[in-house]
Protein backbone atom coordinates (compact mmCIF):
# COMPACT_ATOMS: atom_id res chain seq x y z
CA UNK A 1 0.00 0.00 0.00
CA UNK A 2 1.31 3.22 -1.16
CA UNK A 3 1.06 6.73 1.15
CA UNK A 4 0.19 9.59 -0.63
CA UNK A 5 2.52 12.51 0.73
CA UNK A 6 0.39 14.66 2.28
CA UNK A 7 0.74 18.91 2.86
CA UNK A 8 -0.37 21.09 5.63
CA UNK A 9 -3.11 22.52 3.92
CA UNK A 10 -6.54 23.04 5.99
CA UNK A 11 -8.35 20.48 4.26
CA UNK A 12 -10.78 19.90 7.33
CA UNK A 13 -12.98 23.04 7.99
CA UNK A 14 -12.58 22.47 11.76
CA UNK A 15 -8.33 22.83 11.69
CA UNK A 16 -9.16 25.89 9.81
CA UNK A 17 -11.70 27.17 12.85
CA UNK A 18 -9.35 26.53 15.24
CA UNK A 19 -6.38 28.43 13.18
CA UNK A 20 -9.23 31.65 13.14
CA UNK A 21 -9.60 30.91 16.85
CA UNK A 22 -6.59 30.94 17.88
CA UNK A 23 -5.49 34.10 15.61
CA UNK A 24 -8.46 36.00 17.54
CA UNK A 25 -7.42 34.92 20.83
CA UNK A 26 -4.09 36.01 20.16
CA UNK A 27 -4.96 39.28 18.56
CA UNK A 28 -7.28 39.84 21.91
CA UNK A 29 -3.98 38.95 23.69
CA UNK A 30 -1.50 40.97 22.10
CA UNK A 31 -4.33 43.82 22.63
CA UNK A 32 -4.73 43.48 26.18
CA UNK A 33 -0.52 43.13 26.68
CA UNK A 34 0.04 46.38 24.66
CA UNK A 35 -2.69 48.49 26.52
CA UNK A 36 -0.65 47.48 29.74
CA UNK A 37 2.94 47.73 28.63
CA UNK A 38 2.53 51.06 26.85
CA UNK A 39 5.27 52.76 28.59
CA UNK A 40 7.48 49.36 27.95
CA UNK A 41 6.89 49.30 24.38
CA UNK A 42 6.89 53.49 24.35
CA UNK A 43 10.84 53.07 25.22
CA UNK A 44 11.09 51.07 22.09
CA UNK A 45 11.24 53.95 19.86
CA UNK A 46 13.19 53.17 16.75
CA UNK A 47 13.19 56.29 14.91
CA UNK A 48 11.43 59.86 16.38
CA UNK A 49 8.00 58.57 16.87
CA UNK A 50 7.74 55.43 14.70
CA UNK A 51 7.55 52.32 17.20
CA UNK A 52 7.71 48.67 16.94
CA UNK A 53 3.60 48.62 16.86
CA UNK A 54 3.46 51.46 14.11
CA UNK A 55 5.74 49.01 12.11
CA UNK A 56 3.62 46.03 12.54
CA UNK A 57 0.62 47.91 11.34
CA UNK A 58 2.37 48.89 8.56
CA UNK A 59 3.16 45.35 7.43
CA UNK A 60 -0.24 44.54 8.41
CA UNK A 61 -2.13 47.23 6.63
CA UNK A 62 0.99 46.36 3.02
CA UNK A 63 -0.23 42.69 3.55
CA UNK A 64 -4.29 43.40 2.72
CA UNK A 65 -3.12 45.95 0.47
CA UNK A 66 -0.74 44.12 -1.77
CA UNK A 67 -1.85 40.18 -0.87
CA UNK A 68 -5.48 41.41 -1.62
CA UNK A 69 -5.55 41.94 -5.41
CA UNK A 70 -3.30 39.04 -6.15
CA UNK A 71 -5.69 36.92 -4.67
CA UNK A 72 -8.26 38.04 -6.56
CA UNK A 73 -6.54 37.75 -9.77
CA UNK A 74 -4.75 34.15 -8.80
CA UNK A 75 -8.44 32.88 -7.93
CA UNK A 76 -9.64 33.25 -10.87
CA UNK A 77 -6.59 31.71 -13.00
CA UNK A 78 -6.08 28.76 -10.69
CA UNK A 79 -9.52 27.31 -10.21
CA UNK A 80 -7.49 24.24 -8.59
CA UNK A 81 -5.78 26.25 -6.19
CA UNK A 82 -8.81 28.02 -4.69
CA UNK A 83 -9.15 26.17 -1.41
CA UNK A 84 -5.55 26.61 -1.07
CA UNK A 85 -5.43 30.93 -1.76
CA UNK A 86 -8.69 31.09 0.50
CA UNK A 87 -6.95 29.66 3.32
CA UNK A 88 -4.12 31.46 3.01
CA UNK A 89 -5.97 34.77 2.29
CA UNK A 90 -7.91 33.90 5.45
CA UNK A 91 -4.72 33.06 7.85
CA UNK A 92 -3.09 35.79 6.49
CA UNK A 93 -5.44 38.51 6.50
CA UNK A 94 -6.03 37.61 10.11
CA UNK A 95 -2.76 37.49 11.00
CA UNK A 96 -2.42 40.84 9.52
CA UNK A 97 -5.14 42.10 11.62
CA UNK A 98 -3.65 40.90 14.71
CA UNK A 99 -0.58 43.51 14.04
CA UNK A 100 -3.09 45.94 12.69
CA UNK A 101 -5.06 45.64 16.55
CA UNK A 102 -1.93 45.77 18.50
CA UNK A 103 -0.82 49.31 16.88
CA UNK A 104 -4.62 50.70 17.06
CA UNK A 105 -4.80 49.56 20.49
CA UNK A 106 -1.51 51.23 21.22
CA UNK A 107 -1.83 54.60 19.41
CA UNK A 108 -5.50 54.92 18.99
CA UNK A 109 -7.94 53.84 21.54
CA UNK A 110 -6.79 56.50 23.96
CA UNK A 111 -7.28 59.37 21.52
CA UNK A 112 -9.60 61.61 22.44
CA UNK A 113 -10.06 62.60 18.36
CA UNK A 114 -11.26 59.97 16.29
CA UNK A 115 -9.87 60.35 13.22
CA UNK A 116 -8.58 57.91 9.96
CA UNK A 117 -6.88 55.65 12.11
CA UNK A 118 -10.51 54.81 13.57
CA UNK A 119 -12.16 54.81 10.57
CA UNK A 120 -9.30 52.53 8.89
CA UNK A 121 -9.58 50.11 11.86
CA UNK A 122 -13.22 49.93 11.80
CA UNK A 123 -13.28 48.80 8.23
CA UNK A 124 -10.64 46.30 8.74
CA UNK A 125 -12.64 44.74 11.25
CA UNK A 126 -15.90 44.86 9.12
CA UNK A 127 -13.59 43.16 6.32
CA UNK A 128 -12.73 40.48 9.30
CA UNK A 129 -16.76 39.96 10.27
CA UNK A 130 -18.04 39.61 6.86
CA UNK A 131 -14.71 37.53 5.57
CA UNK A 132 -15.27 35.15 8.21
CA UNK A 133 -19.32 35.10 7.01
CA UNK A 134 -18.60 34.43 4.40
CA UNK A 135 -15.51 31.21 4.76
CA UNK A 136 -17.77 29.76 7.45
CA UNK A 137 -21.36 30.06 5.66
CA UNK A 138 -22.42 31.62 9.22
CA UNK A 139 -24.53 34.15 6.77
CA UNK A 140 -24.32 33.16 3.11
CA UNK A 141 -26.40 35.65 0.20
CA UNK A 142 -24.89 39.06 -1.97
CA UNK A 143 -25.59 41.23 0.68
CA UNK A 144 -22.31 40.16 2.88
CA UNK A 145 -20.48 39.50 -0.35
CA UNK A 146 -21.60 43.16 -1.65
CA UNK A 147 -20.58 44.61 2.47
CA UNK A 148 -16.71 42.89 2.00
CA UNK A 149 -15.92 44.10 -1.67
CA UNK A 150 -16.99 47.21 -0.50
CA UNK A 151 -15.09 47.30 2.13
CA UNK A 152 -12.13 46.41 0.36
CA UNK A 153 -13.03 49.45 -1.55
CA UNK A 154 -13.24 51.68 1.57
CA UNK A 155 -9.58 49.67 2.75
CA UNK A 156 -7.72 51.51 -0.22
CA UNK A 157 -9.53 54.85 0.37
CA UNK A 158 -9.04 55.28 3.94
CA UNK A 159 -5.71 53.97 3.96
CA UNK A 160 -4.14 57.05 1.23
CA UNK A 161 -5.69 59.32 3.14
CA UNK A 162 -4.49 57.94 6.71
CA UNK A 163 -0.95 57.47 4.88
CA UNK A 164 -1.50 60.79 3.31
CA UNK A 165 -2.82 62.57 6.55
CA UNK A 166 0.72 61.29 8.56
CA UNK A 167 3.03 63.87 6.61
CA UNK A 168 0.22 66.71 6.21
CA UNK A 169 -1.31 67.89 9.05
CA UNK A 170 -3.54 71.14 9.06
Amino acid sequence: MVQKKTRFVFHRPISLILAVLGLLLLTAILAILTDFEKSDITSLILFDSLTITHLASYVGAMWIAIFTPIYYVLKSHSPKRFKTMLNIHVLANLLAFTLITTHYVHREINSVFLGTGTALYITVLLLVATGIMQRFNIISGKKVKFIHLSMTSAFYLILVIHIIGSFVRI
